[in-house]
């Protein structure tokens, strides 16, 4: 639970008071006006956090990123990420702005 903490605490430090969170029955989706750039699902070794960013335009993606454009998944955007820890949270935590920032 303190890896979702840290991950949401990111997430509503992009725009304070201007990300909406929204439950969903597999996902916590975090938006920002009408577009989701976060989708966090809890699981018991950590977190699955997906992304509206193309895992092919990415320079160096980490280890613990894949491509799910082409398979079935539950949250919104076409990369995912397995988060851990808290340090693959700060590297995801640059992803994430980055997925914040193109929309």
């Amino acid at each position: 639970m303190e890896l979702y903490r840290a991950a949401e605490r990111v997430c509503l430090s992009l725009k304070p008071g201007g990300i909406e969170k929204r439950y969903q029955a597999k996902s916590i989706n975090f938006v920002s006006g009408k577009e989701t750039f976060c989708s966090v699902h809890i699981r018991q070794g950590g977190l699955r956090i997906w992304l509206k960013l193309k895992y092919g335009r990415l320079e160096n993606p980490p280890s613990f990123a894949r491509d799910v454009s082409s398979i079935g998944h539950w949250g919104s955007g076409d990369l995912e990420l397995v988060v851990s820890n808290l340090s693959q949270l700060e590297e995801a935590a640059l992803l994430i702005r980055k997925s914040f920032e193109s929309q």
